[in-house]
């Protein structure tokens, strides 16, 4: 058995825990170690990702990756190629692939499906392979960096893209594969600037460089040092693949004839065969990843385990405070019933005594409960309003008087109410009371106001009252 045999073995059972985590929906609670695949659109993920696996992602200019695609593949010994697609937060959309071409083909499917014409989601498509051409290992694909709006895209495609993109970043946990187009000058790279604010010390980033065959002749000296690390440098390093081109593509180059092509490539370029042997092509690409991913895992996992155990917990005793679980059956179902009955009939019978059944004990009780409730009606007219007026009579004598506000328009009392009282003594005063003509100085406004009375009335003699 040879060392990579040996490491796949042990690696897969780690790789697998994890995988069985996130399907519990853990990732809620805790950040799981994952690697997330990121750049800028057309940067080359798409075929580094299809390199990696054999599906053949979408592919185009612009936003082509509209959705994060999980791909969680599993190495097996027989030659059988099995794998399932579907919504990671849907486990009944899973659908059985019957080929590498029609996982593609659902890609687009469950893409279009989930954005219904937006131009892009926070959903998760997962897809799982299992085969001996495929490593062990789980990747996150996501939507490549949007830096300007184009025609036919939603205004805010740019800030969901990186609200999203920096969700995956920040976690600690998280190992950022940043993939960098060869020909273009390192220093304008956007991808290893957001990787340098979440990742300062750059201990969970790799660089991968692609499309080296497209570099200006002359700048591959540039590029040898980015990926000798002298430029722009990375604790985790560079690599670098070749994919297949365009017309590669058109001319039907399969995987395997284009992972020759790019040994050959490699061997046989002036500048590049210069570079470290393990750091060219896909195939040293996917050994490192699998390796770092699962070294990345079982340093993570005392502190992952402390923080699942904390959060059993909590969610122990908010549990608890939910009191006992549903029946699950039609007999506990009509015992919990008879519970029910038997409880309620024995708080009854506590609630009764000697002075007659809780029927007449209630009755009592009706008219001081209604009371209760027209009292807490909101009274928005005012009606109930009571204001004290304080008056000084002719004679010389204090009275105060409380006046409901809808007497308040009339304002006020009178001399021959005020002069029958006592000094300082309170009273209601009732609307058949009140004299036709009132005024009195209130809240140090002087108010005036007229009562209606009967014509038997009006020849009342009127006094005034002054403060």
């Amino acid at each position: 058995m040879s060392l990579d045999e040996i490491f796949s073995k042990e690696s897969r059972p780690v790789i697998d825990f994890i995988d069985r985590l996130r399907s519990l929906g853990i990732e809620k609670e805790a950040a799981i170690p994952q690697i997330a695949v990121v750049g800028d659109q057309s940067s080359g993920k798409s075929s580094v990702l299809e390199a990696i696996s054999g599906i053949p992602f979408p592919r185009g200019k612009g936003l082509v990756t509209r959705c994060a695609t999980r791909l969680c593949m599993t190495q097996t010994s027989d030659r059988d190629w099995t794998a399932s697609i579907g919504l990671a937060d849907d486990p009944d959309s899973k659908v059985v692939a019957e080929s590498p071409d029609s996982l593609g083909e659902e890609i687009n499917r469950l893409t279009e499906e989930i954005c219904e014409g937006r131009t892009f989601s926070e959903r998760v498509i997962e897809i799982t392979i299992r085969s001996s051409s495929v490593p062990d290992l789980t990747v996150i694909d996501l939507p490549g960096i949007v830096r300007t709006n184009t025609k036919g895209q939603q205004k805010g495609v740019v800030d969901d893209v990186n609200n999203l993109l920096q969700s995956y970043l920040e976690p600690e946990r998280t190992i950022i594969l940043a993939v960098i187009p060869s020909n273009q000058d390192i220093a304008t790279i956007d991808i290893l600037e957001r990787a340098e604010k979440v990742d300062p010390t750059g201990h969970r980033t790799v660089g991968v460089l692609t499309k080296p065959d497209l570099i200006d002749e002359g700048a591959e000296e540039e590029v040898l040092k980015v990926l000798l690390n002298e430029r722009k440098p990375l604790k985790l390093g560079y690599f670098m693949v070749k994919n297949r081109s365009q017309k590669q593509l058109d001319d039907g180059l399969t995987l395997n004839d284009a992972q020759e092509d790019e040994k050959r490539y490699f061997q046989s370029h002036s500048v590049f065969r210069r570079a470290n042997h393990d750091q060219l092509g896909v195939e040293s690409l996917t050994m490192m990843l699998t390796k770092l991913l699962v070294q990345h895992i079982r340093k993570a996992l005392p502190d992952l385990l402390c923080e699942l155990r904390k959060a059993y917990d909590e969610a122990k005793v908010e549990l608890q405070k939910l009191g006992a679980a549903p029946p699950a059956t039609s007999s506990d179902c009509r015992e919990m019933a008879a519970g029910i009955v038997r409880s309620t009939l024995d708080m009854v019978s506590k609630c009764t005594d000697d002075n007659g059944t809780l029927i007449n004990q209630m009755k009592a009780k009706f008219p001081e409960f209604a009371k209760e409730v027209r009292m807490t009606k909101p009274d928005f007219e005012g009606l109930n309003d009571v204001f004290v007026l304080k008056c000084v009579l002719a004679d010389g004598r204090k009275c105060t008087f409380e006046l409901p506000s809808k007497f308040l328009t009339e304002v006020a009392t009178a001399s021959r109410i005020g002069k029958s009282m006592g000094v300082g003594s309170k009273v209601q005063i009732k609307g058949t009371a009140l004299p036709r003509k009132l005024k009195c100085r209130f809240d140090n406004h002087v108010v005036k106001g007229k009562v209606e009375y009967d014509k038997d009335d009006e020849e009342e003699e009127e006094e005034e009252v002054e403060e």
